[in-house]
């Protein structure tokens, strides 16, 4: 199947903004025509000081990035050219472009449009690109995150004000997390292969109203070290006190989960502004003795990451536009059991010279529906990307074979019951 023409985009010529690097995320195959051509790429653009607040080592965390964004082990590099992997301890420059190589190549590198359909696994689990709905969290699984968390795995603070959190939404429903785990398997020997129900403990955290509201707006994401790219000491420590001591629990020996600020809240503008809610860079404690595996899973904790990135830093996400083809977003089906809360968030939102968020004016939202794909859900995206890895891909082949397979024994059935009928 022949690449799809892409359009560019004028505004990815500009330069990059003062105070940010770029990270493209996307090269085309090296057997395209065009040739490689970064202004076709989706790509990040992030704040440096930002960077500098989550991690010290700026570059390990822009490989982290990509690794978590597209699912594919890769080096940083500041040219298109193979065999150019920047140093981790090289400082990242102001206004500089770097690039996410992947390090193998595969079908990744000519993502093919039949390989995942998004609109298949919402019509599963009944989840739509626009759905804003966030359902709470079933009696047994609170008390089950309660007794592994106490409280408030940040700040400590006890119920009533505090809740059990899905990470990836309950809305999206099982098969969406299947398919997130099936697609990541083996990639850095700690995929969670028997998590199966969005239900599960290890998607779910207690935390205060406070912290609610950040992840349900993506303000935060959280990060578990050590992981495949950063280690435990690349992400410093918050140098706040805890806001409240928990009894009987404490941090996980030999783990961090670390809850960051990618994008401050509205009605703040600085990170001492959200000290007294909960400081940068805070590290969840659990119940003493709560074995590792009964802890937030590593692999649902990356794919959030990278949608949160994305969400704030992605930029011109047209290559999507190509292999996502729209479809009238599929009715919501009504609410089974507990009442569903509505969660307020914008899809798309624009961030204006002094730090605050307004919604984009009518001819901004029409640039953002043709041809950019900004207005994609980012756990879209994510998902688009994991399923498009090497691995997905083998996944879905294999799946196939067995489909044709069945079908063919199936075919062959009937047609000896046939012969002997016939006899």
């Amino acid at each position: 199947m022949p690449m799809p023409k892409r359009a560019r985009s004028p505004e990815r010529d500009d330069p990059c903004t003062e105070g940010h690097v770029r990270l493209h995320l996307h090269q085309m195959p090296s057997d395209d025509t065009a040739g490689a051509d970064p202004l076709r790429d989706a790509y990040l653009e992030i704040p440096i000081e930002t960077i500098k607040t989550l991690c010290l080592s700026p570059l390990k965390y822009l490989r982290y990035l990509g690794w978590s964004i597209l699912g594919v082990d890769g080096h940083v590099s500041a040219t298109l050219q193979p065999g150019t992997c920047l140093p981790a301890e090289a400082i990242i420059e102001n206004r500089k472009t770097y690039y996410y190589i992947i390090d193998e190549e595969g079908p990744l590198l000519a993502m093919r449009r039949q390989v995942v359909d998004l609109e298949v696994i919402k019509a599963r689990t009944a989840v739509t690109s626009s759905s804003e709905t966030w359902s709470e969290a079933p009696d047994q699984l609170t008390h089950a995150v309660r007794e592994r968390d106490i409280r408030c795995v940040f700040t400590g603070e006890r119920r009533p004000l505090c809740v059990a959190l899905h990470l990836i939404p309950r809305a999206r429903g099982d098969e969406w997390l299947k398919c997130i785990i099936s697609n990541r398997r083996g990639m850095d020997g700690e995929v969670d292969i028997d998590l199966d129900s969005i239900d599960d403990v290890r998607n779910v955290l207690f935390g205060s109203v406070s912290i609610e509201r950040f992840l349900d707006d993506r303000n935060i994401a959280i990060l578990k070290t050590p992981n495949h790219i950063l280690d435990i000491d690349d992400i410093p420590h918050t140098q706040d006190p805890r806001l409240s001591l928990t009894p009987n629990t404490c941090f996980p020996d030999g783990v961090r989960f670390t809850a960051q600020y990618l994008q401050l809240p509205d009605d703040y503008d600085t990170l001492d502004s959200v000290r007294h809610i909960m400081p940068n860079n805070s590290d969840a404690m659990f119940k003493t003795g709560t074995p590792k595996d009964d802890l937030p899973a590593g692999i649902i904790l990356h794919y959030i990451y990278g949608a949160t990135a994305f969400k704030w830093w992605g930029k011109h996400s047209a290559l999507l536009a190509d292999f996502v083809t729209p479809r009238p977003p599929a009715a919501v089906p009504k609410p089974m059991g507990h009442p569903l809360k509505k969660t307020n968030r914008q899809s798309s939102r624009i961030k204006r010279p002094g730090g605050a968020l307004e919604a984009p004016s009518d001819d901004q939202q029409g640039e953002q529906t043709t041809g950019n794909a900004e207005s994609l859900d980012p756990l879209d995206v994510i998902f688009f990307f994991w399923s498009n890895t090497p691995t997905a891909i083998n996944r879905y082949r294999q799946e196939e074979e067995r489909l044709k397979a069945q079908i063919s024994g199936w075919a062959e059935n009937v047609a000896q019951e046939d012969c002997h009928s016939s006899a």
